[in-house]
């Protein structure tokens, strides 16, 4: 077992690898702004992945965040690393605090649920693969159907979300949950649905944050009930999304006109 120092420096090291790759690759033209942000999003966050078995101390867990968190102060602060290692995240040409809330999020999942596969995963994925694919589909739509501080959202780049945060949902309650295929795509649907206003709804960044924790209270609620209940929960959940969105909708709509 590796001490808790040296799992954390590894991490550390593994990832400003990454960043210096994809930085000079965007410095190189290789890939545009948005695709290498999103490249070093997903490896973070399969690297986070493996964390709750990596790191199996608090204190690990403590000294791997703080070590994190001061990288990417200091990638945003300091002239000559941020020109190696910080042109993957800052240069997009847009306000995002990312990779702060990201760390943000982990840490909260690991010590909230360090022993539940299901409420660690599955929050993982949401926000490492739907939001990665809601971003790339979005940058390539012309027209923002939800704008919030200057930043865009679209109508395609929510049914990608949507659609696969329920796959991320779906195939884990359904095998690590134990739940019937019926109640794994209540689940999955409903999940997708809150996790999916959520992204739209938030800007600079914070849904890197806001969208794990969506996750984990939405997954315990309806994990955590009754099988009769779940539909009942579902419904409740559900419709509290869909409140939320058309509330989005109509601040959007004042705004547009």
């Amino acid at each position: 077992m590796l001490s808790p120092w040296l799992t954390s420096v590894l991490f550390v090291a593994t990832l400003a690898f990454a960043m210096a790759g994809l930085s000079a690759c965007r410095r190189q033209g290789l890939l545009d702004a948005e695709s290498a942000r999103k490249c070093l999003h997903v490896g973070a966050g399969l690297l986070a992945l493996a964390l709750p078995w990596l790191l199996t101390h608090n204190a690990a867990v403590i000294l791997t965040t703080v070590m994190v968190t001061g990288w990417f102060i200091a990638v945003r602060m300091c002239v000559r690393i941020r020109v190696v290692f910080g042109l993957v995240l800052h240069d997009t040409g847009r306000v995002s605090h990312g990779e702060l809330y990201f760390t943000g999020a982990v840490l909260a999942l690991l010590v909230l649920v360090p022993n539940d596969p299901l409420l660690y995963v599955v929050p993982i994925l949401i926000v490492t693969l739907a939001d990665t694919c809601a971003a790339l589909i979005g940058t390539h739509t012309r027209e923002p159907r939800f704008l919030r501080g200057g930043q865009g959202k679209t109508l395609e780049g929510s049914v990608a979300f949507f659609a696969v945060a329920a796959i991320c949902t779906y195939l884990p309650a359904l095998l690590l949950a134990n739940a019937t295929p019926s109640d794994a795509l209540l689940i999955s649907v409903t999940v997708a649905l809150i996790t999916t206003v959520v992204e739209a709804a938030s800007e600079y960044g914070l849904d890197n944050l806001l969208v794990p924790l969506a996750a984990l209270v939405s997954l315990k609620v309806l994990t955590s009930a009754a099988p009769a209940a779940v539909a009942l929960h579902s419904l409740t959940l559900f419709g509290t999304a869909a409140f939320a969105f058309y509330c989005l909708m109509r601040i959007y709509r004042e705004r547009a006109y």
